[in-house]
């Protein structure tokens, strides 16, 4: 029967928002707001001057006001400078309205407000990099490949970039230019204890088991409650093989985040392999409550089943999978054994023959 242990890697962690391309400080919100009201009565007293507006939209977008802050962006980008006699500050606005439409999830927006400010700056490295970042988010990588080259060809001490492109290449499956990227983050210092834990990822995805904990650890050291790392570094640990360890880990990881389907999910899929199948159905039931709609957690359960000579649950569990996923390919393996077991051939026979089918064109 085949359990599906597997490894969660996720390349890609949120960013809260962009650096503004002037910082601005939200240290005190009561402060802001009566600027935000100093500067609707000014431009109450010149509504022709979008410097006016971009100043209130900036204040907006500390207090997390992002539409208002948007719809004041728009009116200075929609107004003519050079009637005003100030500097044309569209790429500013442009660049911050992008930013409020990332933090609202409207990535198209927001990549074409980038391209806009592009249009204005075109040599700067922060609005490439932030361009990168947006394209990693529609899955355009091999764009977001191209921002990032120029956000390092313009600012080569850039470790964000470097980070960010390390994630790049992961997704392009370029393993190991990814971790010389994340290197290079390490070395300059940028987001240091995400780009150990990237590079452990990395690590793992080449083979190199050991150097993907040695980093994990490292990680863990500089942020003792990062859950994810435990997750990693518990599957890390199932390929040398250290069950033992790995159960650790994710027993750490379900301490530091109680609603962790991954932990349960492969800590499950440990306890089958061992034969405690009690425990390998509890981890799972508890995954399914966590995310009923994953495929993963009923196949494994339905594994556990088997083995118990529980067949109609088993059958049930592969059922769900399949209604869940329905080019599960191993489910519809497992599910072929407990037909065969049951004696239906027929059954076994087309369950085993679509199963081989998925596979040869996941393959392709």
């Amino acid at each position: 029967m085949k359990v599906l242990i597997p490894v969660i890697y996720s390349f890609f962690f949120t960013v809260n928002s962009f650096g503004q391309l002037i910082p601005l400080d939200s240290s005190d919100y009561g402060s802001i707001r009566e600027k935000i009201k100093n500067q609707t009565f000014f431009i109450s007293l010149d509504s022709t001057d979008p410097c006016l507006y971009v100043i209130r939209a900036d204040y907006k977008l500390q207090v997390k006001d992002l539409k208002g802050a948007i719809a004041d962006y728009s009116t200075a980008i929609k107004s003519n400078p050079a009637s005003s006699g100030v500097v044309d500050n569209r790429a500013y606005a442009y660049y911050n309205r992008g930013s409020a439409e990332y933090q609202l999830k409207d990535y198209r927006e927001a990549d074409e407000d980038y391209s806009k400010a592009l249009e204005f700056e075109s040599n700067n490295p922060i609005i490439y990099f932030a361009s990168g970042v947006i394209k990693n988010k529609l899955k355009e990588f091999h764009e977001a490949l191209q921002a990032f080259n120029k956000a390092i060809e313009l600012n080569p001490k850039y470790p964000h970039a470097y980070l960010e492109r390390g994630k790049t290449r992961s997704e392009l499956k370029n393993f190991e230019g990814a971790i010389l990227d994340y290197s290079l983050a390490i070395d300059q210092g940028g987001y240091t204890v995400d780009a150990y834990h990237c590079r452990a990822l990395a690590k793992y995805k080449i083979g190199d088991f050991f150097g993907a904990i040695i980093d994990d650890n490292k990680a863990i050291d500089l942020k003792p409650d990062y859950w994810e790392a435990f997750v990693s570094r518990g599957s890390e640990k199932i390929q040398l093989p250290d069950m033992v360890g790995a159960i650790q880990d994710f027993d750490k990881a379900i301490e530091l985040k109680q609603d962790n389907f991954d932990a349960f999910n492969i800590r499950g899929t440990i306890k089958s392999q061992l034969k405690d199948y009690k425990g390998a159905i509890r981890d799972f039931n508890t995954a399914i409550t966590i995310q009923p709609k994953n495929a993963e957690a009923y196949n494994n359960r339905g594994v556990v089943r088997f083995s118990l000579k529980e067949y109609k649950g088993a059958i049930s569990d592969y059922n769900k999978a399949i209604e869940l996923a329905p080019e599960y390919a191993d489910a519809y393996f497992n599910r072929s054994m407990v037909f065969k077991k049951k004696r239906k051939n027929k059954k076994a026979l087309e369950d085993f023959k679509l199963a081989e089918s998925l596979k040869r064109v996941n393959r392709e």
